[in-house]
């Protein structure tokens, strides 16, 4: 395709003429050529001219990218980019004719493309690369409501198609508003980044539904705690999971206030053996810093025989990253309960979910952290700092430093549960003491150990009801094949266990058997 200049002429003006005027053939006007090349070319059935540029050869390029759009043939990625940069006026001139797409007419895939390509190598304001995982979930949930809205460009994004399949969707609505802030989010984009000029779905257009208040948790008592680690070392494989790395799992999360994904997602290169610490990387944590976990010596000491043979950059534990914690501690702790041998409940099992609605799912084990901190007399501010939560916005948390040794302090102050699969003496004993420490009743060591105190039994914490009475639990002798108990039958109906599984046991001693009230003393004591 062929370009040329447009030829016109002009009255001679008065004067001389400048050098190297040209003139018509008789002499009487100025001969005049445009300043830009124009490019003609045939289009639905129509002639077109279209002002180009003054350099003969770039006005060449935009002829031959012209017949290749009519042609409808492929454009290369420097077709693509000189379409870009090519000057606004040519090409709203091309768009008027309709050899160009308008930004409206733009096709969601390719934009969807393009914000794939800037979500997974940006990084956010807070500094950091988003995970695979977050990426992931936003992309696949902007795609589906592409997808199923049937949204091929962007001119067809109608908030109202978006809420009407959101409404389908039976979601709640936490997640209906994760789908709303997600396609916000790239519909922002491909307006900041000029793909278009006006966003479908801003604020007005596109609301967010209200959110309920959050179902409230409770902390599990260090009783319940030792029950379903117990309960799990010995329950069938379930979730991907054995009960033994269930029980590990359910121990580490307890002890260090770790969360779910974060728990899943550790790495043996994330625990330092030679300090007994988790450090937790910057990227991971809430606050995007970097957060040491305390460990106790011999838990330390546990869980490196638990990855041994395992590498740096492998999960330390099996289950999976899917995994619904919330589903698979149910099920645990549905099988706690104390069971006679005819097959009759003694003591139920720990309720999921207790008279005050507050449920125990994974994220309990966390309340149970941070409950079991306050209980060793830590400060506000020591269990800001052991649980990985902010302490700015504070002047004294600010300009006071804690002593590390006094955290690792705090830590081994909690209680000592037992390593899943291991049979250690006295743990039920130092778990008990812990509970009695927290409710002002005092035990001597004789206590701790189950030996008894000038021919009385050990007690366990209680609240006097005020009618003088003292509820005595039944005390195992060596050789002896069942408890030997005093007072309990008489004396429980008159007390108030401070614990919660105690008053279940104390309420029904007097109807179990010997072989039921021997497991419980062995679980107790």
């Amino acid at each position: 395709m062929k370009v040329y200049k447009t030829k016109y002429t002009k009255p001679i003006p008065k004067g001389k003429l400048p050098k190297g005027t040209k003139l018509t053939k008789d002499g009487k006007r100025i001969l005049c050529e445009s300043k830009l090349w124009i490019v003609p070319f045939e289009f639905g059935k129509m002639i077109f001219r279209v002002k180009a540029y003054t350099d003969e050869a770039a006005s060449l390029k935009l002829s031959r990218l012209i017949t290749k759009i009519i042609d409808q043939s492929d454009l290369t990625a420097d077709d693509k980019d000189y379409i870009e940069n090519m000057p606004s006026s040519i090409r709203d001139e091309l768009i008027g004719i309709g050899l160009l797409k308008t930004k409206r007419d733009m096709s969601l895939p390719s934009l969807c493309t393009e914000f794939e390509n800037w979500l997974r190598t940006s990084k956010h304001t807070h500094g950091f690369k988003r995970t695979k995982r977050n990426c992931d979930t936003v992309l696949s949930r902007v795609r589906k409501i592409n997808k199923n809205c049937c949204f091929e460009k962007w001119a067809d994004i109608q908030a109202s198609k978006i809420e009407t399949y959101l409404g389908g969707l039976n979601v709640v609505p936490e997640t209906y508003n994760g789908y709303v802030v997600m396609y916000k989010s790239f519909c922002g984009w491909v307006v900041d980044n000029d793909f278009a000029d006006k966003d479908p779905v801003e604020r007005r257009k596109l609301k967010m539904l209200a959110e309920p208040e959050k179902e409230p948790r409770r902390a599990l008592t260090p009783s319940e705690v030792a029950r379903l680690l117990e309960v799990t070392e010995n329950a069938p494989y379930r979730y991907e999971a054995t009960g033994h790395d269930r029980a590990v799992f359910y121990l580490i999360a307890v002890e260090t206030g770790i969360r779910r994904e974060r728990l899943l997602e550790l790495m043996v290169g994330d625990i330092d053996f030679d300090s007994d610490t988790i450090s937790l990387p910057a990227s991971k944590p809430k606050q995007r810093k970097k957060v040491l976990r305390y460990l106790k010596r011999e838990r330390a000491r546990q869980l490196k025989e638990y990855v041994q043979g395992k590498g740096r950059e492998e999960r330390v534990f099996h289950l999976s990253l899917k995994t619904r914690t919330a589903e698979m501690i149910k099920a645990d702790l549905t099988n706690t309960a104390i069971v006679r041998p005819d097959g009759s409940v003694a003591v139920p099992s720990i309720a999921f979910r207790d008279a005050q609605g507050r449920k125990a799912d994974f994220h309990a084990l966390k309340y149970t952290y941070v409950t079991t901190l306050a209980q060793t007399g830590a400060t506000e501010q020591e269990q800001k700092i052991l649980a990985g939560h902010s302490t700015k916005g504070n002047m004294t948390y600010r300009y006071t430093t804690i002593d590390p040794e006094r955290l690792r302090y705090i830590i081994e102050q909690m209680p000592d549960y037992q390593w899943p699969g291991k049979v250690e003496e006295n743990t039920q004993a130092k778990i008990l003491q812990f509970s009695c420490n927290q409710h002002g009743h005092e035990r001597t060591d004789m206590e701790s150990t189950g030996q008894t105190t000038s021919g009385k039994p050990p007690k366990t914490p209680i609240q006097d009801n005020g009618k003088g009475s003292d509820c005595v639990l039944p005390v195992v002798n060596s050789g002896d094949s069942a408890p030997k108990t005093q007072n309990t039958e008489k004396s429980c109906e008159n007390l108030v266990f401070s614990d919660p599984d105690l008053q279940k046991i104390a309420e029904a001693w007097p109807k179990l058997s010997a072989e039921v009230r021997a497991m419980i003393v062995k679980l107790v004591l």
